[in-house]
């Protein structure tokens, strides 16, 4: 049967553990890897995804850069008119900066913070419906130490907020996904822990007051037993697509009953 997917030649250099962002029916890509040679790229692309028989590729230009501004496995987002990156890796090894990327004038710029979090790499971010961005967990480099910390970026006060957070808090993790799933709370699904295994246990993070509940109970649940994945929320499913256990996952997407999960929580 058509499953409504359809592909599209796309004249680009591909890439792997790059930052993607849409805006205005654009796709913006920066970053990222060659995994064949191994190089780290620092362009960034757009993609006019509004054409519907094919995708216009262009090259950004940059009028200003920075050092750094290679990198992979970082995190990154649009505001406004400016693309944010945040940590990553390069060839000098683990980044801790925030830079910012105005796409009217393409001039890159380094955020200047009073206290930033420590360079990581595979960690999590996601926006909160509150205009805030949340980082969480990531490697640094030692894979038996995976970080468990978190953070919160305000962009419009330019201000990094590491929470006290408490209940039962998630081990280091890494290659994990955060989904907002309503304005008081984050799902954590998946990754690899400091056993350098699949995290197969789902947790909560209850914003109101940082504090952490686990989802018990959800069984062999394929679908969350996974790392580098992506996931999303839609009409109540959390879907789940891609990543490893323990090799790539083909399959496309699963999607796991909201209502369900929030029932086991413990």
């Amino acid at each position: 049967p058509d499953s409504g997917w359809s592909s599209k030649h796309i004249n680009f250099h591909g890439r792997a553990a790059h930052v993607s962002a849409i805006a205005n029916n654009y796709l913006y890509i920066h970053g990222g890897y060659n995994v064949s040679t191994s190089r780290v790229y620092s362009s960034l692309i757009k993609i006019n995804i509004s054409e519907s028989e094919s995708f216009n590729v262009e090259d950004i230009p940059y009028h200003q850069v920075l050092s750094n501004v290679e990198r992979r496995w970082h995190s990154g987002f649009i505001r406004d008119s400016s693309l944010v990156v945040i940590g990553g890796w390069n060839d000098s090894g683990p980044v801790s900066d925030t830079l910012q990327f105005d796409l009217e004038t393409g001039i890159w710029q380094k955020m200047v913070f009073d206290k930033e979090p420590p360079p990581r790499r595979w960690h999590a971010m996601v926006q909160c419906l509150n205009g805030k961005y949340l980082i969480h967990g990531g490697y640094d480099g030692d894979f038996a130490n995976p970080r468990n910390d978190a953070y919160f970026l305000d962009v419009g006060s330019e201000t990094w907020l590491r929470p006290r957070m408490k209940g039962c808090i998630p081990p280091g993790i890494h290659r994990h996904t955060l989904t907002a799933i309503d304005s008081k709370q984050i799902l954590l699904i998946g990754g690899l822990n400091d056993k350098k295994s699949i995290q197969q246990e789902l947790y909560i993070l209850h914003t109101d007051d940082m504090s952490w509940s686990k989802i018990s109970g959800t069984g062999p649940l394929f679908a969350i037993k996974r790392s580098s994945h992506k996931t999303c929320l839609y009409n109540n499913q959390i879907i789940v697509g891609g990543g490893r256990y323990p090799y790539y996952i083909q399959e496309p997407f699963y999607s796991v009953d909201l209502n369900t999960l929030l029932a086991l929580v413990s």
